[in-house]
């Protein structure tokens, strides 16, 4: 079944259903709907660029390029495997109870790995786990839904343990798993997230793994805690011919679920982000606030055919540098966009995850532009942490060039896609460095400006305080040194330590300075006063 698509978009970045409203009030002459379609399929000729569908009528199948396959097993992973997802015979088995990690167990950072005696929430902004006094609380704090603390109020998901501060989301779309040899290699990589999966897959390769899936499959049974949430949509605002509509759908959908125990979850494209005249913004807001549980968006910042454009606005709603688009700082816009977005919007807060491509976010084969490097890609979900992401979810398919799959993580583990195995290597790093990190992660950050040019993320936990830094999107931003002046209360450091480099460095009149060699290099700091 062809579950989820994009329209192909060509024009200046715009959004399907908002390029024929920008062209009618943006040309010399009113075109009206008719003239502003033909105004697009006449500018191909000329090289203006081709919008395939102006969202006034449902498009046909040459007008739409998949952008999230169907639910089917790619053929040269299934001649490895010794059953296909497709064909998973449901056991209807008991609901298994998930596995956790070691009570107790240490990271690498130092951060203790406690699992029993957890709190029945998240861990607010400096208390951790340590009585030491906190030198930061005279900062302000930044805007937040209460990190694991926001699933308690969903039964089922607190009791799969998403309120444990130990815990971070980190899922990935479309990932077919039929053993539980596959359901282990995922989690040796970090996920312990599901969804765009087929519904025959074993809901008890999730409850023995201790992994979860956002979506009923055939024999998950009532109350089952290894579906904490349900995804209800994806793209929904990219299918609909209006945001009315869209805002319709969304409603329509939530109505249907139903209230079982679970958030709900919908994966939205750029338009909810995009700065498109106020009855837009406003309706993109409603979208986003109407329902209780996370929202994401997809923007494929690296990979996506068209990054940059001139038209009169700002695409997104917080501007991006054109010069700065295919950099990791636009996924880091792209979070905090949907955060503004949520609060413009008037509702309760609600966590904000973020996709990042895995390989390559290109719509199908005739839009290639590049494939997301190693350091892209941990700069990329490093820098939507830093801006506040609560989850990580990766885009697993790639449809343009020489390297091409389906499913691109258990492609790897059968070693028929060596190609992504660098990338996939790279997601591996960057999602145990976020793990190891969660408690830390789990608690509310400060505001707080290190110094110019930087993206920063501050916390304090246990005794110590954490900076999270990279170099920022700003038109002036470019990689090399970066100095930080501390906040007063920790300026009495005599060193910072960088976490997984094996370094420290001395500070001195309450500042330091580190390099920054590429635009997605992220450190870690570590300040004990």
């Amino acid at each position: 079944m062809q579950k989820d698509r994009r329209i192909l978009r060509k024009v200046w970045h715009l959004p399907p259903i908002l390029a024929k409203s920008f062209l009618q009030k943006s040309l010399p002459i009113r075109i009206g709907a008719v003239g502003a379609s033909v105004f697009l399929a006449v500018g191909s000729v000329f090289g203006i660029g081709l919008l395939v569908h102006d969202g006034s009528s449902a498009p046909t199948k040459t007008q739409v390029s998949h952008y999230k396959a169907p639910h089917t097993t790619s053929s040269n992973i299934a001649t490895k495997q010794t059953a296909s997802v497709n064909s998973a015979t449901p056991s209807g088995g008991p609901v298994a109870s998930v596995s956790k990690p070691a009570t107790g167990s240490v990271s690498s950072t130092g951060v203790s790995q406690k699992t029993n005696g957890q709190p029945s929430g998240g861990t607010t902004a400096g208390t951790g786990n340590s009585s030491s006094a906190n030198p930061l609380t005279s900062l302000p704090l930044i805007p937040w839904e209460g990190g694991p603390a926001y699933w308690s109020q969903f039964p089922i998901t607190k009791a799969a343990g998403w309120t444990n501060p130990n815990f971070f989301p980190f899922g990935i779309w479309f990932n077919g798993i039929s053993s539980n040899a596959q359901a282990q290699f995922g989690k040796s990589y970090g996920i312990n997230t599901y969804f765009g999966m087929d519904p025959a897959a074993d809901y008890n390769l999730f409850a023995n793994n201790g992994i979860y899936i956002l979506e009923p499959l055939n024999n998950t049974p009532a109350g089952a805690t290894a579906q904490p949430g349900d995804f209800l949509g994806d793209e929904l605002d990219g299918k609909a011919s209006s945001l009315s509509q869209a805002l319709s759908d969304v409603q329509n959908a939530v109505a249907a679920s139903g209230n079982d125990g679970r958030f709900n979850y919908f994966n939205f494209t750029q338009i909810v982000v995009g700065n498109y005249g106020s009855n837009n913004n406003n309706l993109s807001g409603q979208i986003v606030d109407a329902y209780p549980g996370p929202a994401s968006v997809d923007n494929y910042w690296y990979t996506m055919p068209n990054c940059t454009g001139t038209p009169s606005f700002n695409f997104s709603m917080i501007p991006i540098d054109a010069a700065h688009c295919r950099t990791a700082s636009s996924y880091g816009v792209t979070t905090k966009a949907l955060r503004a977005r949520n609060v413009a919007g008037g509702g309760p807060l609600k966590p904000i995850w973020n996709f990042v491509e895995n390989l390559s976010g290109a719509p199908d084969a005739n839009s290639f532009y590049a494939y997301i490097a190693p350091g892209q890609l941990e700069g990329a979900t490093m820098s939507s942490v830093i801006n506040e992401a609560r989850g990580i979810f990766y885009f697993n398919q790639s449809f343009a060039g020489s390297c091409t799959g389906g499913s691109i993580l258990s492609e790897v583990e059968y070693g028929t896609l060596p190609c992504a195995a660098p990338q996939m290597s790279a997601m591996r790093h960057v999602d145990s460095v976020i793990n190891s990190l969660a408690p830390v992660i789990n608690t509310q950050s400060y505001q707080y400006t290190f110094g110019s040019n930087l993206n920063t993320m501050l916390k304090w936990y246990a005794g110590s305080a954490y900076i999270f830094a990279m170099i920022s999107g700003d038109a002036s931003s470019e990689p090399g040194a970066r100095t930080f002046t501390l906040p007063s209360g920790l300026a009495g450091a005599s060193s910072v330590t960088v976490l997984n480099e094996n370094r420290t460095m001395p500070v001195g009149n309450g500042t330091f300075t580190d390099n920054f060699a590429a635009e997605y290099t992220y450190h870690i700091y570590k300040v004990t006063p």
